[in-house]
């Protein structure tokens, strides 16, 4: 194995793959259910090709070539999920081996965990070591997914109720520490990290603030400018949805509240989805909810999973699952409402661009419908996860030798900016799990590995 291919854009010009409001996405109708899996099979030969392997086992460069790279998001553990789904789905021997032998590679590097701004992220590190740990039988992997949480159980500060890292509730900060730290706690069946959780969990619950309404708000207290692969955001306003607001925050509450069953937490995830229904901007059916409240967003409406329905989607879907509350599943059809309205998924828009990937565009989107689908048996979701995944297959292109990629404008600010990524997050791993999904689905014979943030069904059967 070798880098075959690089992240290298299109030839200008290429209208393809540009962006224009309103513009449609090219459409494919799969022939058959085989389809869907061949399709991810063409993804797994683009993968491949950026495969290096070493004394260690296997791993891939991150994103933009920056060297290797063990994260979830952008590196080599993301694409080690991808490879441990399609080993699954295909019984073949030869994807079971990468996929153990990136397991190695990810274990082995530990040290070489990401540090960065985005601690939510970079705890999904742990989560994948727990998922090799119940995928190969071995518990060294579980084992390193406790050193890993060190970073977190000794480094952390406290506050008043207990303790916190940062003190921002997001599920890109603190909150998405304390789901892997609960995952592992579970995991482990360690009462020392359960206990640890239920204190964290405390402070957490005390850093929501009071909205005008005077119920509570968690909205992330963030603030400033943050800067991201040359991209600036403002920070000032409150950005509501999966990664930054309250939708992950309602959803980590939740959590809270199964691991306590303390009322408290559930009281305040129910804020949550009274707040986001405040918030939320009437379409012509249904309703949106904006990437953040400052003036110049109020209109503009990402669709994926970071700020879109298919992560905010999540929240009052687990609260209707734990509660049976009808206003919550009322508010996941309004979202999906609202996402047709503006043409979604066949035609672009400001929040769903030229873009196909499992963070902000139909990966994941697939994976949001194909689990409300599992979890209801309501075929309007089915539906929604085949009509994304024929832009899949619409999207795609073949390079030859069997091999297939999505170019794709990662940064919604930079359309013309077009890159082929191998990573789960942003690229063909995360395009082909989703196909995966499909295939699955389709077949009637449905197994995914979930992570804690995840709340659909791991298997089902027709």
């Amino acid at each position: 194995m070798g880098i075959a291919n690089d992240d290298r854009g299109l030839p200008t010009g290429n209208d393809r793959w540009s962006f224009r409001v309103g513009k449609p996405y090219g459409l494919k109708q799969a022939e058959s259910a085989d389809e869907w899996l061949d399709t991810a099979l063409q993804a797994e030969r683009y993968i491949e090709g950026f495969a290096i392997e070493d004394g260690d086992g296997i791993h891939w460069e991150g994103v933009g070539g920056e060297g290797p790279n063990p994260g979830y998001a952008d590196g080599s553990a993301g694409i080690m999920h991808f490879y441990i789904q399609l080993a699954r789905v295909t019984g073949d021997p030869k994807h079971r081996d990468i996929a153990r032998r990136a397991a190695e590679w990810v274990r082995d590097h530990l040290a070489q965990a990401p540090v960065t701004t985005l601690e939510g992220f970079d705890s999904c590190y742990g989560l994948m070591l727990l998922e090799a740990a119940e995928a190969f039988g071995d518990p060294s992997y579980a084992q390193t997914a406790r050193r890993f949480a060190q970073r977190y159980l000794s480094h952390c500060e406290q506050g008043e109720h207990g303790p916190y890292w940062t003190g921002n509730t997001a599920w890109v900060k603190d909150g998405g520490i304390l789901l892997f730290l609960l995952a592992l706690g579970r995991r482990l069946d360690d009462p020392e990290i359960l206990g640890f959780v239920r204190r964290a969990g405390v402070q957490y619950l005390s850093e929501g603030g009071t909205g005008a309404d005077g119920h509570v708000v968690f909205d992330g207290h963030f603030g400033g400018t943050a800067t991201f692969e040359g991209v600036v955001f403002h920070m000032d306003h409150n950005m509501p949805n999966w990664e930054f607001g309250a939708a992950g925050s309602g959803y980590i509450l939740l959590k809270l509240y199964e691991l306590t069953g303390e009322g408290r937490y559930l009281d305040a995830a129910r804020d949550q989805l009274r707040y986001l229904r405040s918030v939320a901007v009437p379409q012509t059916r249904g309703v949106l909810i904006p990437r953040s409240l400052a003036p110049e967003e109020r209109d503009l409406f990402p669709l994926g999973h970071c700020h879109g329905i298919a992560g905010t989607g999540q929240f009052p879907y687990l609260l209707h699952r734990l509660t049976g509350d009808g206003d919550a599943m009322a508010f996941v059809h309004a979202l999906a409402d609202g996402f047709e309205s503006v043409g979604a998924p066949e035609h672009q828009s400001r929040g769903l661009w030229n873009i196909d990937t499992l963070c902000c565009g139909h990966a994941g989107l697939v994976h949001y419908f194909v689990g409300l689908y599992l979890a209801t048996g309501d075929r309007r979701w089915h539906d929604l996860a085949i009509r994304c995944g024929n832009v899949i297959l619409g999207m795609k292109e073949d390079l030859g030798d069997g091999r297939a990629d999505w170019p794709i404008a990662f940064w919604r600010q930079k359309p013309d900016d077009i890159t082929r990524p191998h990573s789960l997050f942003r690229g063909a791993a995360g395009i082909g799990l989703a196909l995966i999904e499909i295939a699955m689905m389709e077949r009637g014979d449905f197994t995914l590995d979930r992570t804690i943030d995840d709340p659909f069904p791991t298997h089902w059967t027709a």
